[in-house]
């Protein structure tokens, strides 16, 4: 072809191979509903390690009220790089954990157990799916 339209194949051998990572995205109007939050969290604020208290971490309480049928709820956590050098050595990990706790706030973060033990990751990106079951709130 003479001419770029922005379109190029691979085989998934080849992008395992000379990729670590792969963003796919969707069509926000595929969902009939959906909520955006913007909040600043400076890195270093709360404890340097998570794994003894979360109690300082941003917590949000998400209640679902009509889910006779079931469904799914996609969570996206975003961190926004602005500096360079955060991008080239990126040293900051993200996750989503989820609890089922009555919009309560959560010190430890094993007690109560994660719904949702999001692993983490280093990405500026941390996608998580819930999944409820016919007649569950959350």
């Amino acid at each position: 072809a003479n001419f770029d339209n922005g379109v190029f194949w691979i085989d998934y051998r080849s992008l395992q191979k000379y990729f670590d990572i792969l963003y796919m995205n969707w069509s926000p109007s595929l969902f009939r509903h959906s909520f955006h939050l913007h909040q600043l969290w400076k890195a270093g604020s709360g404890p340097a390690k998570d794994v003894i208290n979360i109690g300082e971490n941003p917590q949000f309480s998400l209640e679902i009220r009509d889910c006779a049928n079931g469904g799914a709820i996609w969570l996206l956590l975003s961190r926004h790089i602005t500096d360079i050098e955060d991008f080239r050595n990126n040293k900051e990990y993200i996750t989503l954990l989820v609890y089922k706790n009555n919009g309560k706030r959560v010190y430890y973060p094993f007690e109560p157990p994660p719904y949702i033990d999001g692993v983490r990751i280093n990405s500026p990106h941390y996608l998580t799916k819930m999944v409820l079951p016919k007649g569950e709130a959350v």
